[in-house]
C-alpha cells in the first residue's frame, strides 16, 4: 500500500512539474514580448526609419536647444564614441513594412522616444558618420530597430544633402 502512494506521489509531482515547464516554454515562445524578445536588449518594435538633421555632436540636448530654440523634436542619442543630438522630422516605425517615413513623428515614436534621449548601438564607422564635421546641418536617414529598453541599435546612415 505504502509503494503505490509513494508512486502515486511522485507521478503527481512529476506531472506537475512538466506541466509548469511546459507552460513556461509556451508563455516565452508566444507571450514573452513579442519579436525580438530572445534579443539582447529587449523586445524590439519592428523596422524603424527616421529622417532628421544632425544639429551637433558632442553636445548635449540641453545645450543644443539653448543654442536653436526654435527648433522641434530634439533628440539626444548617447554612443561610447559621444552624443549626437538631431532633430527628428519624419519616423516610419510600422511593422507593416512601409519603408516611406511619415510626414510628422509617430506616436509610437514619441511613446518611447520620452524623455528625449536614447541609447545608441552601431558599428564606429556607421556612428561615425554622425559625429563627422562635415555632416552638420545636413539631413540623414538612420534605418535601425527600436528597443523596448529605448536603445537604437542603428543598421545604417544615409546623408540626404
Amino acid at each position: 500500500m505504502r509503494t503505490i502512494k509513494n508512486i502515486l506521489w511522485t507521478s503527481s509531482v512529476a506531472t506537475a512539474l512538466l506541466l509548469a515547464m511546459t507552460a513556461s516554454a509556451f508563455a516565452q515562445a508566444t507571450g514573452g514580448g513579442g519579436p525580438g524578445a530572445g534579443m539582447p536588449g529587449g523586445a524590439h518594435r519592428g523596422l524603424l526609419k527616421l529622417q532628421g538633421t544632425i544639429v551637433c555632436a558632442g553636445c548635449s540636448l540641453e545645450e543644443a536647444q539653448k543654442a536653436h530654440p526654435e527648433l522641434n523634436n530634439l533628440y539626444e542619442f548617447r554612443h561610447d564614441r559621444g552624443s549626437v543630438v538631431l532633430e527628428v522630422s519624419a519616423v516610419n516605425n510600422s511593422n507593416a513594412g512601409d519603408s516611406t517615413p511619415d510626414q510628422e513623428v509617430s506616436g509610437r515614436w514619441a511613446d518611447i522616444a520620452k524623455p528625449p534621449q536614447l541609447a545608441v548601438r552601431a558599428q564606429d564607422n556607421v556612428y561615425q558618420q554622425l559625429t563627422d564635421p562635415a555632416n552638420r546641418m545636413k539631413k540623414v536617414e538612420i534605418t535601425g530597430l527600436l528597443h523596448t529598453t529605448r536603445t537604437l541599435d542603428i543598421q545604417d546612415i544615409t546623408i540626404l544633402g
